[in-house]
């Protein structure tokens, strides 16, 4: 504020002296008070609240996998409602439902079970819903009872008009029990505000046998200390997707506890001399594989129960230091204001002129790209490992939640642009997790101090290396590419010896090798590219060559990429279309074919030139795709597709993109404001797939700012066409980037000409150092394409083939 009446001040007095001067020195005073003009609108823009236009409902409903509860930047604690909690299992066999209750949530769901403390934001597997606690009044029951029959359990019916969220806040009115819940949170630390009729029957209940895809079982063990009457600790040990995940918790109430009890409902088949006592009731010491407790209070009308709930993966003594250190009171309102403060200072990283409407989607998908990965270590810089013994994070911050078959793409990228600090600890954080796996690699899928093998790759790789390429040195490269180079090669994983004498993935080894084998050609380009720069020229060269394997499953004859056998025969019959088992996960050959992100000239030359790539393309976006062919496949529905172009899924991310390869650049302007339109929309089922960690909003935010990291890795960004009116990017160097885009509209989608820094920009592409170097890029837009403007092959982006 200081600085902004400072400036208003400077302008008052410059405007005085301009009436006293000449002419040539008015002019030169007025050029000041335009500088000023421009620095107080900065100011201002700086200033306003950003939070305002999040909406975190966005993606809560059906496809997207959002939670809406509260967390903290990159917080390990995601205090959000479970809707149900519906069983991996039906039956012995995979429940369907539950892959809609990713998040614990969807909005549409008439009752809450409760408020768990860890989620996954945007996953199409889950886990955690650890540590759910859920505010009662009456006869305490320990069943969650069902979603419509709140009355068998205690669950909660709500109202929507009741809900509500922003960033590090909500709160909701439990039906049943006349509660009015709020939550807030730190990154350590969950804040719960009751507020209760007069009753003397008030209960919280702390249940540690609930969770996300849940199953008999899950809980390996689990236990619950009253340490006094307000402060309880204890923890879980849990085996689902994190193999063997330990919590443990600190939970401190605001008033004393009355009476307490706790129901085990496991068959306890050795209980020793535990026998001499009642567990039930008040006894200090619950421990069990299925264990429920509840804490039994008196309130007035209108009394606050207030709950502070730390998480530590290390400790009960940890959860505590956690605790104290980031709520050392009881001042609820404080601690939102402070989760808003810390989202406001993380969204001000991009602040933008645009409408309300694009303001939401925007700032709502940056939201959702600071959510995951999370801070996993305590605030000593202790954490549990990938070898599950506790260690010392020596000069980073480690974290956890890594996504990578979907994050490599565009949110680790958007981190390394306008996140390096923590794109530097993430990768430490890598690196960690490699020095610690028995087996020597970096993480596939890692959370929670596990590895979980999701997906397929070794997409840490392009993570590092766009990392290094793009200057950050906040971790030893010669550590990391001794990493890669020993992720790339250790042959038990996904085909990774059959890929070394082969040359692919044979479909015999994998259902899914040919999608293996154009991924891990790119994540080979990723290593040449590191060696490169480190001067390791014999290994660049080595992985340069090994990025070329795309081209032993391309099928002259066809036009695609196939699977083979190992004989090298072509498994037939092959449909292009066709997305079960076919030779490609999650996706099918027409979408597949597509990815050779390092080489899209090579694949252009491959399948006919420019002018037949582009009507391939064309296709792609115009075509119809039966039912049939992903009515089996749960991460791909109707929604998320556009012709046969799959956006609600990632491995087409990039292919809008590749029509300024084949000279074309007005057509990918025109399919990006498709995609844009369409795919993300500001409501609660407004996302056509997965959010994934942050990567489908991620590629909002690139594609908004006009460009995208089609190749991560490249030291490239591919230009699209800007949606925002004006972008300022507030770079961690103190450095400004500003996208301007000049007579946008929704007819004016298409480029006309682009200058950087003042100079003609005739590129379809721009580096990362003209971009953190600061400077400006102005876009002038038209309602008719420039069929002239950057086709020339100088003009195209990045290839291992020449243009």
């Amino acid at each position: 504020m200081t600085a902004r009446k400072d400036s208003f001040r400077a302008i008052i007095g410059f405007i005085f002296l301009c009436r006293k001067k000449e002419n040539t020195m008015k002019a030169k005073i007025l050029t000041v008070i335009s500088l000023l003009l421009s620095q107080s609108m900065m100011l201002f823009a700086q200033e306003e609240d950003l939070t305002q236009y999040v909406d975190p409902f966005i993606g809560t409903q059906e496809m997207g996998h959002t939670f809406p509860g509260a967390c903290a930047p990159f917080g390990m604690v995601q205090l959000s409602p479970d809707t149900d909690s519906v069983s991996f299992l039906a039956n012995g066999s995979y429940n369907k439902e539950v892959y809609r209750y990713c998040a614990g949530y969807q909005y549409t769901d008439k009752s809450i079970v409760g408020f768990s403390h860890t989620h996954l934001s945007g996953t199409g597997h889950s886990d955690l819903g650890d540590f759910l606690i859920m505010p009662t009044v009456g006869k305490v029951q320990y069943n969650p009872g069902t979603i419509d029959n709140t009355a068998g359990g205690y669950r909660s019916m709500y109202r929507k008009e009741t809900e509500k969220a922003e960033p590090g806040y909500y709160t909701v009115e439990l039906d049943d029990y006349k509660v009015k819940a709020e939550l807030t949170a730190t990154k350590r630390v969950g804040f719960h505000q009751y507020t209760f009729p007069e009753t003397e029957q008030a209960h919280i209940l702390l249940d540690l046998n609930h969770g996300i895809y849940n199953y008999d079982g899950k809980v390996l063990w689990s236990t619950i200390r009253v340490e006094n009457d307000t402060l309880v600790t204890g923890y879980r040990i849990t085996r689902g997707w994190a193999r063997t995940n330990y919590l443990y918790f600190a939970m401190s109430f605001s008033k004393p506890i009355e009476s307490y009890g706790c129901q085990n409902k496991e068959k306890v088949l050795y209980n020793g001399f535990w026998r001499k006592f009642d567990e039930t009731k008040n006894f200090p010491e619950m421990a069990g594989k299925a264990l429920t407790a509840n804490f039994n209070f008196s309130t007035k009308d209108h009394e606050k129960v207030k709950v502070k709930f730390a998480l530590s993966a290390v400790s009960t003594q940890g959860a505590l230091k956690n605790l104290m250190a980031e709520v050392p009171h009881f001042d609820f309102d404080r601690t939102r204001s402070e989760a808003k403060a810390a989202w406001q200072k993380e969204l001000s990283r991009i602040t933008v002129n645009a409408s309300k409407e694009k303001k939401t989607t925007l700032y709502t998908s940056l939201y959702h790209s600071f959510i995951n990965p999370v801070e996993y270590m305590d605030v000593d810089g202790k954490y549990r490992g990938l070898d599950h013994n506790i260690h010392q994070a020596e000069g980073f911050t480690n974290y956890t939640v890594f996504s990578l078959w979907d994050t490599y793409r565009a949110q680790h990228p958007l981190m390394t642009l306008i996140q390096p600090g923590r794109s530097s600890d993430m990768v430490n954080s890598m690196l960690a997790h490699y020095e610690q796996s028995v087996h020597k690699i970096l993480p596939i899928w890692s959370h929670f101090g596990n590895e979980n093998w999701c997906m397929i790759g070794y997409h840490a790789v392009p993570v590092i290396a766009d990392a290094w390429i793009n200057g950050i040195r906040g971790f030893d490269p010669q550590k990391a590419l001794e990493a890669c180079i020993s992720s790339a090669n250790y042959e038990p994983y996904d085909g990774i010896g059959d890929y070394l004498k082969l040359g692919y993935v044979p479909h015999e080894t994998s259902r899914v090798g040919a999608s293996i084998t154009l991924e891990y050609s790119y994540d080979d380009y990723a290593i040449s590219q590191l060696a490169r720069s480190l001067g390791k020229k014999e290994i660049a060269k080595e992985y340069l060559e090994r990025s070329e394997n795309w081209r032993k499953l391309f099928d002259d004859k066809t036009g695609y990429v196939r699977a083979k056998d190992k004989a090298g025969n072509w498994i037939e019959p092959f449909d292009p279309l066709d997305t079960h088992a076919a030779g490609f996960i999650e996706g099918n050959s027409w979408n597949y074919s597509l990815y050779v992100p390092q080489n899209v000239t090579g694949l252009i030359k491959k399948m006919g030139g420019n002018e037949r790539f582009a009507q391939h393309l064309d296709s792609l976006f115009t075509m119809h795709i039966p039912d049939k062919y992903f009515e089996h496949n749960e991460d791909i529905t109707r929604e998320g597709i556009m012709g046969g172009y799959v956006h609600g899924n990632e491995p087409s991310h990039h292919v809008a993109y590749m029509y300024n390869w084949a000279g074309k650049p007005w057509k990918t302007q025109e399919r990006i404001h498709q995609i844009m339109q369409t795919k993300y929309l500001n409501k609660p089922d407004g996302l056509c797939g997965n959010d994934d960690c942050g990567q489908m909003s991620a590629w909002y935010i690139f594609s908004s700012l006009g460009f995208y990291p089609v190749c991560p890795g490249s030291g490239q960004y591919v230009i699209g066409a800007p949606s925002v009116d004006e972008a300022i990017l507030n770079l961690e160097n103190g450095k400004t980037f500003t996208v301007k885009a000049q007579n946008l509209s929704g007819k004016n989608i298409y480029i006309k000409s682009v200058t950087l820094n003042g100079k003609p920009w005739n590129f379809n592409f721009i580096n990362h150092e003209d971009i953190v170097n600061g400077g400006e890029l102005i876009f002038k837009m038209s309602s008719r394409p420039n069929k002239k403007w950057a086709v020339s092959d100088s003009s195209k982006p990045y290839s291992t083939t020449p243009n």
